[in-house]
């Protein structure tokens, strides 16, 4: 199967954040001791998923080009758990940030995104 260079990153995204350990809330990324760093800090041990979507796409494609299709998956999400609301922000980042939804959600958001992006 072939996939585009949105794809390859989001699948990228989700292989840096499939362990539980690899990922944050409300901060790009953070070091060792939970302390936010810069995504390209030699300390940063974890990543938001917008701070794991810059990282992964470093040096092939803008991380900017995966925003619709993570949007989209997470508003799909938000969507299920809250079908009358109204979210006025990033959905991606409301559905990372929020603590209603966990590390499970935000890896269904990428599946979901990967799929999305294919079209």
């Amino acid at each position: 199967m072939k996939i585009n260079d949105v794809q390859a990153a989001i699948w990228a995204t989700e292989f840096l954040l499939q362990d539980r350990e690899n990922w944050t809330r409300c901060a790009f990324a953070r070091n060792g001791r939970n302390i936010p760093v810069d995504i390209l800090d030699e300390d940063a041990v974890c990543w938001c998923q917008e701070g794991a979507a810059a990282l992964s796409g470093l040096g092939f494609i803008d991380h900017r080009a995966t925003r619709p299709a993570r949007q989209a998956a997470a508003s799909v999400i938000l969507g299920w758990a809250f079908p009358n609301a109204a979210i006025t922000e990033d959905p991606s980042v409301v559905l990372n940030d929020s603590e209603l939804f966990d590390h499970a959600d935000v890896l269904k958001m990428l599946a979901i995104a990967f799929e999305l992006a294919a079209t």
